[in-house]
């Protein structure tokens, strides 16, 4: 697209230069046809740079709406992350409680046979 936005540029660059030279000696219907020309190519160009633009747009939003969402797997797969933390941190709490528990069961076992072993 860019190559054509170009192209026709140039090519109202040389419309106008031909003008140029018909002016200097040329009919009024030379004259008249190479404002015609130059006429019809920078509406060329206008609808070329309005193509390009719309393309932008197109890209930018569709960009925009990209990112959006990715913004939004990231964010939901974060707290998946932090929820996910704090099951296994209940889950290492209540497991290191239970084994305190035993351990306390256990010793209190051990002082209750020391006690009948010695008595």
């Amino acid at each position: 697209m860019q190559a054509a936005f170009e192209k026709a540029k140039q090519q109202v660059k040389v419309a106008q230069a031909d003008l140029a030279k018909v002016q200097a000696g040329a009919k009024a219907g030379e004259i008249a046809a190479q404002r015609a020309d130059i006429a019809r190519l920078q509406a060329q160009l206008q609808g070329e740079i309005n193509t390009q633009q719309a393309t932008g747009a197109r890209l930018k939003a569709q960009l925009e709406g990209e990112t959006k969402a990715q913004q939004a797997k990231l964010d939901r797969l974060q707290a998946q992350l932090i929820g996910e933390k704090k099951a296994q941190q209940a889950t290492l709490d209540r497991l290191e409680a239970q084994l305190i528990g035993e351990k306390k069961a256990q010793q209190a076992k051990i002082a209750r046979l020391k006690v009948q072993l010695e008595g």
